[in-house]
C-alpha cells in the first residue's frame, strides 16, 4: 500500500512539473508575442513653424553639425524575449538606441540607412531640420559647389552621454505598473521612460562658444505591448521622446539666435574674413581630388553624382578639396576609363597639383549597389586607406557614400 501511495505522489509531481514547464513555456510565447519591441524607425520630429533669422547678420550664415559623437558605454541591454518578462523592472535599449551598426536577424533587422540611422545619426538630423526650419543657420548640401560661401561660419557638435528606456513589465495583466490597473487576460505590456543626458554647443568659426546646452531629464510613459490601440503605430511608442526633445531644442535654437541677435557688422566681416583665410589654407596646403567614381553595371551619371557627394563631405570636413570646375579646367572634361593605376595616379597627381586622389567605383550586384573608396597618396603611389560600403536602393546611395567618405578619412 505505502508502494502504490509513494507511485502515485511521484505521478502527482511529475504531473505537476509537466504543468509548471507548460506555463513557463506558454508565458515566454506569449510575452514573446505580447511584446511589441518592433523597430522604429527614427526619431524625427515635425519641423518648426515659427522662424527665428538674424536681421544683422549679412546673409542666413552657413553651418555644420561636426563631431556629434555617442559616449555612451556599459548600458544594459535587456532582451524583449527573456529579460523583460522574467525581470519586471529594467534599463532596456531598443533597437534604434545602438550605438554600432546591428547584425541583421529577428532582434534587430536593419542596417543603419537614411529610414534606420543609428542614434547620433539621428540627432544631427534634428538638429540640421530645426536650426534650418528656425532659419537661424542654412546647412551646405551635397550637390553645393565647393566655395568660400558655402563654408560654414559656425560648427554645432553634440555628445550622448546617455539615451535608452527604463521599463516596467508586466505579464497577464497583474499590474505590475505602478498607475497602471490591471488590465485583465493574458495580455503582456512594458511601460518605460526614457532616459537622456545630451550635451549641445555651438561654436563660432574663430572658436568662441555661442551656446550650451545640456538635455537631461527622463520623459513621459511611453508603452509598448500587446494592445493595439497604444502600440499601433508603432513610432507611437517614440511620441514622449519626441515631445521631451522638441523644446529642448527650441531652447537651444533661442540660445543661438538671443547671442548673435545684437553682434555687428564687424563680428560678421571677422568672421567672414577668418573663413576666408581659414579656405584659402586648407584649399594651398591639402588638396585632395576626387575622381569620378567609375560605374559598373550602372549609368554614368550616378558615379557623377556620388562623386559630388564625396566632395562635399570632404570638404565639410575641413580639407581642401578641387572643385569640379577647377579638375576639369585641368584635365578636360573627359578622364580615363580606369584611374585605378599608379601610373594614372601619378599622371593625374601632377597635372591637377593634388597631393591625395579619392578614385573609386559604384557597381550594381544582383540587388545590392557596392561602393568602392580609396584614399590615394599621391607622393608614395600608394593606397592608404580603403572602404567598401553597400546598400539595398538606390534612395540610401548618398548616404552611403557621405558615411563611406567619413570613414576613409579615420585612417
Amino acid at each position: 500500500m505505502a508502494t502504490t501511495n509513494e507511485t502515485a505522489g511521484h505521478g502527482a509531481s511529475f504531473s505537476y512539473s509537466r504543468a509548471v514547464v507548460f506555463l513557463l513555456l506558454l508565458g515566454l510565447l506569449l510575452a514573446s508575442v505580447g511584446c511589441n519591441c518592433e523597430i522604429v524607425r527614427n526619431i524625427y520630429y515635425p519641423t518648426p513653424i515659427t522662424q527665428m533669422r538674424l536681421t544683422n547678420a549679412p546673409e542666413t550664415p552657413v553651418a555644420v553639425v561636426y563631431d556629434f559623437v555617442d559616449e555612451r558605454s556599459g548600458s544594459v541591454r535587456g532582451s524583449p524575449y527573456l529579460d523583460l518578462w522574467l525581470v519586471p523592472y529594467v534599463t532596456f535599449e531598443f533597437p534604434q538606441f545602438l550605438k554600432e551598426p546591428a547584425e541583421r536577424g529577428a532582434y534587430a533587422p536593419y542596417e543603419p540607412s537614411d529610414e534606420s540611422p543609428l542614434l547620433s545619426d539621428q540627432f544631427k538630423t534634428v538638429l540640421e531640420r530645426h536650426l534650418d526650419a528656425k532659419s537661424i543657420f542654412r546647412f551646405p548640401k551635397l550637390d553645393a559647389e565647393l566655395s568660400p560661401e558655402m563654408s560654414p561660419l559656425f560648427e554645432v557638435s553634440g555628445v550622448i552621454h546617455k539615451v535608452t528606456a527604463r521599463a516596467n513589465y508586466s505579464l497577464f495583466g497583474l499590474g505590475l505598473v505602478p498607475g497602471l490597473v490591471p488590465l485583465g487576460g493574458l495580455i503582456s505590456y512594458v511601460d518605460c521612460r526614457y532616459m537622456v543626458d545630451v550635451a549641445l554647443e555651438c561654436r563660432d568659426i574663430k572658436g568662441k562658444v555661442v551656446a550650451k546646452r545640456n538635455i537631461t531629464g527622463r520623459t513621459k510613459r511611453a508603452i509598448v505591448g500587446s494592445i493595439p490601440a497604444l502600440t499601433e503605430p508603432a513610432y507611437l511608442r517614440l511620441r514622449p521622446l519626441q515631445e521631451f526633445l522638441q523644446p529642448q531644442i527650441e531652447t537651444f535654437a533661442k540660445q543661438i539666435h538671443d547671442a548673435l541677435a545684437d553682434k555687428d557688422e564687424s563680428y560678421w566681416r571677422g568672421l567672414i574674413d577668418e573663413r576666408n583665410a581659414q579656405y584659402t589654407r586648407r584649399m594651398a596646403s591639402s588638396r585632395v581630388a576626387v575622381i569620378e567614381l567609375r560605374p559598373i553595371g550602372v549609368r554614368r551619371s550616378l558615379g557623377e553624382s556620388l562623386a559630388r557627394v564625396v566632395r562635399n563631405t570632404l570638404a565639410s570636413s575641413q580639407r581642401g578639396v578641387m572643385s569640379q570646375d577647377d579638375m576639369v579646367s585641368k584635365l578636360g572634361a573627359e578622364l580615363p576609363a580606369n584611374c585605378d593605376t599608379p601610373a594614372l595616379w601619378q599622371e593625374l597627381g601632377r597635372k591637377l597639383g593634388a597631393s591625395e586622389l579619392v578614385v573609386g567605383t559604384v557597381e550594381k550586384r544582383d540587388a545590392e549597389y557596392i561602393i568602392v573608396l580609396k584614399l590615394i597618396d599621391v607622393g608614395s603611389l600608394r593606397p592608404v586607406n580603403i572602404i567598401t560600403a553597400s546598400c539595398e536602393s538606390a534612395s540610401e546611395l548618398e548616404h552611403t557614400a557621405s558615411a563611406a567618405t567619413q570613414r576613409l578619412l579615420s585612417r
